[in-house]
């Protein structure tokens, strides 16, 4: 390389580090520096130890998110609402960092148990409804929660229709010409239609 080519290969890499919100930039961000950037930029920077560390921090912050409930006390996940545990309880998340996978899933394991966990403790499910959800099948009269715990991420879309006797949704489930529709009334299960 020339003399004019590693001068301008140098310009170029200052000018990316001196870019505030540039990959390079976050990469090299000091640790408090990190606490004041937004998530997408930490998202979009190169991976080091305390980029990642500042977004497991985060997450773990964010009451609700699968990080919260592994970290969680008792008392703390006495106070989730059912909503959040069931989205943790069956989601199953995808590690951000290839060389994570191992801890990533086994926490992500655990965070998941101790959502079922809450939820059995509550006993916001009856012991029909948890039968079902663990065989992934949803029944007529299986409350609305029940069925949507069972099928969890297989929606592709619900419509609502609100009238004077209530609201009634149509759950759609899968694509193209192989799709099931569900049906709930008041919250319980009333169709289903292949």
């Amino acid at each position: 390389m020339t003399r004019q080519g590693r001068i301008a290969a140098a310009a170029a890499a200052l000018a990316l580090v001196a870019c505030a919100g540039s990959p390079v930039r976050v990469a090299l961000a000091s640790k408090e520096e990190l606490k004041s950037l937004s998530l997408l930029q930490l998202a979009g920077a190169y991976q080091t130890d305390d980029v990642r560390a500042e977004i497991e921090r985060r997450d773990a912050e964010r009451v609700g998110s699968p990080r919260y409930v592994l970290l969680a006390t008792n008392e703390q996940l006495a106070s989730l609402d059912e909503g959040d545990l069931i989205n943790v309880w069956r989601t199953k998340r995808v590690s951000r960092w290839r060389d994570d996978t191992a801890r990533f899933q086994a926490e992500d394991a655990e965070s998941r148990r101790k959502a079922k966990d809450e939820l059995v403790r509550r006993k916001y499910f009856s012991d029909e409804e948890m039968r079902l959800i663990e065989a992934n099948e949803v029944t007529i009269g299986m409350r609305e929660a029940a069925m949507i715990t069972s099928w969890w991420n297989d929606a592709s879309h619900t419509n609502s229709t609100r009238t004077a006797r209530g609201v009634r949704k149509q759950y759609v489930f899968g694509l193209g010409t192989r799709k099931k529709y569900v049906y709930t009334d008041h919250g319980l299960v009333t169709t289903i239609q292949d």
